[in-house]
């Protein structure tokens, strides 16, 4: 099997501080085109992460609790790349509560 090492859109890293109301980061138009994307939870608390197109509606991330599904969860201190598809331009972060701290979004290709 043949595993390609992640490879960063180059400048294309943002940032953000969780809180426990969901808020959104936009890619920009050259990171869109890329199907991945590496998530480093550096902040106090769990996060959870959704993807969507911004042009279909609002795109919101839902915290998973008990008997109430929700999206992918990052732990504080987390790091995960996940695919994220072509043409995806918006992710959701919400946290389990205001954190400090920054959650970092890098699109790119590989694992």
């Amino acid at each position: 099997m043949n595993v390609q090492p992640f490879s960063q859109v180059q400048g294309a890293t943002q940032a953000i501080v969780p809180a426990a109301t969901s808020a959104t980061l936009t890619f920009s138009a050259i990171a869109t085109n890329f199907n991945c994307m590496r998530i480093v939870n550096k902040s106090s608390v769990d996060v959870a992460c959704r993807v969507g197109l911004a042009s279909t509606g609002a795109v919101t991330a839902l915290l998973p609790v008990p008997g109430t599904p929700g999206d992918m969860v990052v732990a504080s201190g987390a790091t995960e790349i996940f695919s994220k598809g072509y043409p995806i331009d918006t992710i959701a972060i919400i946290g389990t509560g205001a954190g400090t701290g920054n959650v970092y979004v890098t699109p790119g290709e590989g694992q």
